[in-house]
């Protein structure tokens, strides 16, 4: 009896260790970020906005502005492009596996992952945890959204 009462008291408090590292996980996104420019041509990550793919961003790259996160899991983006045109979108967040998702006020899909990145020269981190590291948010496109633009905010 005390074995099986120990073996169900061990699985009970190895499910739930699982949940409460993955909720907390996802929360580490919460506050305000600035956008990341276009500064040099050596730059790896920085902002694009209705470029024609990942790979031609030419003259798409002056994106200015924030990302905010809320801990009720909405948020939204306030950009400037090309320092005239103002966009701001509200949103709503989740997490879930290594990656976060949103959902624009416009019904667009966006991801999100961590680069593991650091803000200084874009070089890896040195295994530290997410203190500076950049986020990278893409538009979903193609077919099912019937816009193939590219857009990615990097903060």
């Amino acid at each position: 009896m005390k074995k099986i009462l120990f073996l169900s008291l061990l699985v009970l408090v190895g499910c739930s260790k699982d949940s409460v590292v993955s909720a907390t996980s996802g929360n580490k996104i919460i506050g305000n970020y600035q956008l990341v420019q276009k500064t040099s041509t050596d730059q790896e990550e920085f902002s694009v906005w209705e470029a024609l793919s990942s790979t031609n961003v030419r003259g798409r790259t002056n994106v200015t502005g924030k990302v905010i996160f809320y801990s009720d899991s909405t948020g939204y983006f306030d950009i400037i492009v090309d320092g005239s045109k103002n966009i701001r979108v509200n949103f709503d967040w989740s997490y879930k596996g290594r990656n976060w998702y949103v959902i624009d006020e416009n019904s667009e899909q966006w991801v999100i992952n961590n680069s593991d990145r650091c803000v200084i020269n874009t070089t890896y981190c040195n295994g530290q945890p997410n203190t500076s590291s950049l986020y990278l948010m893409e538009k979903r496109r193609g077919y099912g959204t019937r816009d193939f633009r590219y857009y990615k905010l990097v903060f």
